[in-house]
This record gives C-alpha cells, structure tokens and sequence, in this order.
C-alpha cells in the first residue's frame, strides 16, 4: 500500500518529457513539459508553485504582467483560518498572502492618519499607542476605553465601508460605528467578535448606504465597558458597498489605482473546446451589496472576443460569457467551473447558452486576465487555483 501512494504520488508531480507515444495525453508550454492530468496554464496552486517568493509567475513560470501605480497595504483575509501579519507594498508589487492573489478596484481612503492614532484628527478615549502595527510599524492603539473615532468628509458618497484592523487584547470583540452625518442619515454599529489571539491582525468591516452626507463619523472601539481590551492598528474609510485597499495617510484623503494582473502571449489554449476554473472569495455578498456592476474573476481575450468567468448575468450580445455562476455569491469561498466544448456551448451545469466566438486562443495575441476584465469592474476579493485547460476535463 506504501509502496503505491509513493508511485501515485510521483506520478502526480512529476513532468514528463513529451514524445510521440503520449502525444494525446502530453502538451508543452513555456518550454517545459508537463503531464495531461494538470492545466495548461495553472496560477496560484495550493502547493505554492510560482507564488510564495518574488517574483511571482504562473505554476511552471510563466511571466505574469501587473498594473498599479499606489502602494497599498496587503494582509492574509479571507482564506487563511487565522490572522497574519501585514506588508506595505510598493506600485507594481501585486498583493498575494498565502490566501492568494488580492485584486481591488481604484477608489479613495478617505480617514485620515489612518494609522497615526496620537493625531488630532482622532477623537479618543484611552490609548497605549506605542505597539506595534499590521505593517510592521509602531503606532497601533491598545484601546482601554471607549474608542478611536474621526469626523470623515465623504461627499456624495452613497456606499460606505468601514474598516479596522483588529487583534485581541483582554477583549476579543470591537465594535465598528458608522454614525449619522450632516445630512441626519441613520447610523450602524457592527459587532465584530471572537478575534483571534495568535498575535496577528485580521480585519473587522461595516458596510452603510447613506443618503448623499458631507461629512460621517466613524468608530472602531469596544464593544461594552468592562469588556477587556482590543488593538486597532489601522482604519480605512471608502466610498464603496466593501472593504477597499488600506493605504496610508496623513493630513489628505488618498486616491489610489486598481489591480491588474494578466498573463499575456498565450499559446496553450484553443477556442474549439476547454475549460476555466478558480477559487474566488468577494469582499461582498452579491445579492445584497449596492451598486456593484459586473465583477469578473477570469477572462480570456483574442482578437476583440472575450471568455469571461464572471459573478452573474449571461451576456451573448458583447463578450462571450461563461454563463451564471453560482448566484448569490456570498463572502465565503467558491470554486467555479465553466467549460466550453463543440460549437462554444457555455455551460456551469446548471444553464447552458451558446455564442459565437471568433478569437484565436492559438496565436501569441491571447490573455488571460485576472480579477480585472474588458468591460467589467474589479472583482474585489481573494483569487487563487486559477486553472485553463484546451481540454474540457483538464480543470478541477
């Protein structure tokens, strides 16, 4: 028994030589050979191929292509099953944690010296502000009593989010506070608790609609009086119905850029038939959160057609679409599966359409993107085991 789970193993993760006695079972991509049990072009697998050090590239290194020009802070969300400690990352870094790949929309932090809590900005109770943050520097507040809270311009911002990067001190709860603006809209408190104590930070949110405020306050606290004591050690504030990029400020709001992440020149996939897969978490429950607009997890383009693996609506009148997935796509992790075969029939298994496809996924012009698609908005979430085979089996 010992000796087959060896043999089976080897098997697994070994990457043959191509010949012509296992031309069928056998492709080659990137110049490396590779066994037909696995995907031709495969990002972020579970085993770390590609992924856990820098720079970082598809399973059997393929080069990744990524946009934005803002730094941003990045930190282990929704995959991990505990907090983790934070990075601060440069423009052209991509956000990738041991949950996987992070991709946000542009949009604004709009608290200010969201992790200098001694400011004057900040109204407070009592604070221990010598400690050490989620991206390495001093400055997070032990909160004793009360809370940290901060009068926020939003303009006509409909949708806000709170957010503050918590751990457990005595106490293992906080409590986030969107209050009524200048416009006399109705506030929201969101409980947050059981945070964990592992000595990491994991973050705490509150999304509100309001009607059109100039200005909002806002709190991350605790909860109850005598309920212990919690660490904050930043905050953000952004004009979106979720959870947007923690990025530094001091005296101004912040306006920073999106993520893009693209595999380009692509010559392994073909257009008669394959398959697309991924594991995807949204910072946001689909069926609930406001103003969203179509959000894309994956996307193959060639010669202005496009293959989208997206969060909803069959489309047949602009791109290609991979049909609905899985609606209502809540704040926890999926894995979603389309595969397209004779005629391009699109299905997820539970709806099937047909379109025309006239790209070439062939030719050196095909790319796979990543959480940002043609035509649609950033997905906002953790992407990770993202799988593209030319054959309709060759994604689990």
């Amino acid at each position: 028994m010992a000796v087959n789970a060896l043999l089976t193993l080897l098997l697994l993760t070994q990457e043959p030589a191509c010949t012509s006695r296992m031309r069928d079972r056998c492709v080659r991509a990137g110049g490396r050979a590779f066994s037909g049990g696995e995907a031709e072009l495969r990002l972020f697998p579970p085993d770390g191929r590609g992924w856990t050090a820098a720079p970082v590239t598809g399973a059997r290194g393929e080069a990744l292509t990524f946009t934005r020009a803002s730094s941003r802070g990045c930190y282990p969300y929704k995959f991990a099953t505990t907090s983790g400690q934070g990075t601060y990352v440069d423009g052209g870094t991509p956000c990738v944690t041991p949950d996987g790949y992070r991709a946000d929309p542009a949009s604004t932090q709009l608290a200010l010296q969201s992790d200098t809590f001694t400011a004057s900005v900040w109204y407070r109770a009592t604070i221990d502000a010598g400690n050490v943050g989620p991206f390495g520097t001093l400055g997070a507040a032990l909160i004793l009593d009360g809370g940290l809270n901060q009068v926020v311009t939003v303009g006509t911002a409909s949708s806000l989010t709170l957010g503050c990067l918590a751990r457990a001190g005595t106490g293992t709860a906080i409590r986030l506070t969107i209050d009524a603006g200048t416009s006399g809209s109705t506030g929201k408190n969101c409980v947050v608790n059981a945070l964990p104590d592992d000595g990491g930070w994991t973050p705490a949110t509150c999304s509100h609609t309001v009607s059109n405020p100039a200005t909002v306050q806002v709190a991350c606290g605790i909860p109850d009086a005598g309920g212990g004591n919690v660490y904050v050690g930043a905050m953000g504030v952004w004009p979106l119905a979720h959870e947007g990029q923690y990025v530094r400020t001091t005296a101004a709001s912040v306006a920073y850029n999106e993520d893009d992440l693209q595999v380009q020149n692509l010559s392994v996939l073909s257009t008669a038939q394959g398959c697309a897969s991924a594991t995807a978490v949204p910072l946001y429950d689909s069926a609930t959160a406001v103003g969203l607009g179509l959000r894309g997890i994956v996307g193959i383009s060639a010669a202005g057609a496009a293959l989208i693996i997206n969060l909803g609506e069959y489309r047949t009148t602009d791109d290609v679409n991979f049909a609905r997935l899985q609606l209502p796509f809540g704040a926890v992790a999926k894995r979603v599966r389309s595969v397209w075969g004779s005629g391009l029939a699109i299905t997820d298994g539970t709806e099937t359409g047909t379109a025309t496809f006239d790209g070439t996924m062939g030719s050196s012009a095909a790319t796979v993107s990543i959480g940002k698609l043609p035509g649609f908005s950033v997905f906002g979430g953790t992407i990770r085991d993202v799988q593209l085979s030319r054959r309709p089996g060759g994604c689990r």
